[in-house]
């Protein structure tokens, strides 16, 4: 067995978070949307994924509010955040997968968005070169996809970086040593956004690069607008 297979063979549980939202002329259902992701995974990277659904429908594991986050000091200045409750329902919905995780006692758990992809030119190459590495590490959490790398940020091995305040939590692999280090962060930002700001210095947090996963150019219900942050992959 290779060592990209033992590494990708040692995640535990794979969640991604999908809406269960209103159809839309603007981007496909639900539905298509799992799909299309779950069969890339599977084709690229061999990896099963399991859908947690966010919104008011039926079949929700948690039901999206339109509650703000409270105002507190040291809060997350994007407008996203403070000004409209969907950055707040995903903070909420990413807590709800991490307390999925500890029920089901898993050794380490994938967070899957829904508009993220594997890049088949990128996957192989990249964890190739990686994967050795990384099942020698004691890590906290790895980075298949992020954004706007830090100067600060080293390659402390080919194809990995440490984290050093880089975002992006559209494919995350998290130990499961860190489930309650991130359930008691308090509600000051998107996740991405804690992690960088509170947790990368803190933890033993890696990325991979080039980035092997990316979001889609496609509707943001955060940002309630057209996104592509694609520009500015690690």
């Amino acid at each position: 067995m290779s060592a990209k297979n033992e590494f990708l063979t040692s995640i535990d549980l794979s969640l991604c978070l999908t809406l269960d939202r209103e159809e839309a002329e603007v981007q496909p259902s639900s539905e298509a949307m799992f799909d299309m992701v779950h069969s890339n995974f599977l084709e690229v990277g061999d990896i099963w994924l399991d859908r947690f659904i966010a919104g008011k429908g039926e079949d929700c594991h948690i039901v999206d509010t339109d509650e703000l986050p409270p105002d507190l000091e040291g809060s997350c200045p994007r407008e996203s955040w403070r000004a409209r409750p969907n950055a707040y329902n995903a903070w909420k919905a990413h807590r709800e997968i991490i307390k999925n995780g500890i029920h089901h006692n898993a050794e380490n758990l994938l967070i899957v968005e829904e508009d993220c992809v594997l890049r088949p030119s990128y996957f192989d190459w990249v964890l190739n070169g990686a994967s050795e590495f990384l099942m020698t590490q004691n890590w906290d959490m790895i980075y298949f996809g992020s954004y706007y790398r830090k100067s600060s940020s080293i390659e402390v091995h080919p194809n990995v970086i440490r984290m050093a305040g880089e975002t992006g939590w559209h494919c995350v692999l998290i130990n499961n040593r860190m489930f309650d280090v991130l359930l008691s962060l308090p509600a000051l930002g998107p996740m991405d956004w804690l992690c960088a700001d509170r947790i990368h210095q803190k933890h033993i947090c890696y990325g991979l690069t080039p980035s092997v996963a990316l979001q889609l150019e496609t509707y943001s219900a955060v940002e309630d607008k057209m996104t592509n942050y694609n520009t500015h992959l690690v």
